[in-house]
């Protein structure tokens, strides 16, 4: 009798383990499919300040009619690295570096040229001479820019809704931005046929450029703009082909597009 309450003693026992076993396993299986239909987000990197990628049209106000830029394939691209100093706490003071790129397309079949006044002074011209350039015909010119590369400090006051949370909330932002060029400007035009003509010169361009800068927006994307109070080009350096001795005036340059803060 002693026998037989022992094997179902052991019986019990057995069966108990077997039913926690399996009870075990299908937790965790449970577990692991929650985790597969429920993966947590990728949170974005937690590290101090803000990356900023900017991308967008730049135009000039102001100029002459006799520098006329293709307004849809005048694009510039920056990207920068703001540090924020915390003032109160929803606006902080902004500072850092970055680099910007702009691209001036020509809306007519001209190219940018170095030439001479008729005193022989050097300059640079705003060209339509096929004699300023290794083809024959102005009238192959499919697209014609000039491509300016910058190291930038940008300076803002950056208010933020969310306070200390700057991804989340309204955001808005005033400032200005300093640009140092960095090698000449590249001229470049694309041909029919799929021949290109480039250029790599100073172009008398200003080694530095200066400016006012705003942005808004919510969370991560805002509207941006800018506006440059320094001039592209060195003081009556810029001509027109034809009238050498007429300087022309470009105009203020200005960027309008996109900010994305990355982290």
């Amino acid at each position: 009798m002693k026998n037989t309450w022992m094997l179902i003693i052991a019986a019990l026992f057995c069966g108990y383990q077997a039913v926690a076993q399996e009870t075990s396993t299908d937790n965790n299986n449970q577990e692991k499919l929650e985790s597969y239909s429920n993966p947590q987000k990728i949170a974005r990197p937690s590290l101090p300040g803000s990356f900023m990628v900017s991308f967008g049209f730049n135009n000039t106000i102001g100029g002459d009619n006799d520098f006329r830029l293709n307004w849809w394939q005048s694009k510039y691209f920056n990207v920068s690295y703001l540090y924020p100093v915390t003032l109160t706490e929803k606006i902080s003071f902004n500072g850092g570096f970055g680099i910007g790129i702009n691209n001036w397309a020509f809306q007519d079949k001209v190219g940018i040229a170095s030439n001479v006044t008729t005193a022989g002074a050097p300059i640079v011209t705003i060209s339509g001479d096929a004699r300023d350039f290794p083809f024959t015909n102005m009238g192959e010119i499919k697209r014609s820019k000039l491509a300016i590369t910058y190291i930038d400090i940008p300076l803002e006051f950056r208010y933020t809704s969310k306070g200390a949370d700057t991804n989340r909330g309204f955001r808005a932002a005033v400032g200005g931005r300093v640009g140092y060029r960095i090698g000449g400007g590249n001229s470049k035009q694309t041909l029919t046929g799929g021949r290109t003509y480039k250029t790599k010169e100073d172009f008398f361009l200003n080694q530095w450029r200066y400016g006012l800068s705003s942005s808004i927006g919510y969370s991560w994307i805002n509207i941006s703009f800018y506006y440059g109070l320094s001039d592209i080009f060195e003081q009556d350096k810029l001509r027109i082909s034809g009238e050498l001795g007429t300087p022309i005036n470009p105009g203020n340059p200005y960027e309008l597009g996109i900010t994305i803060d990355l982290f």
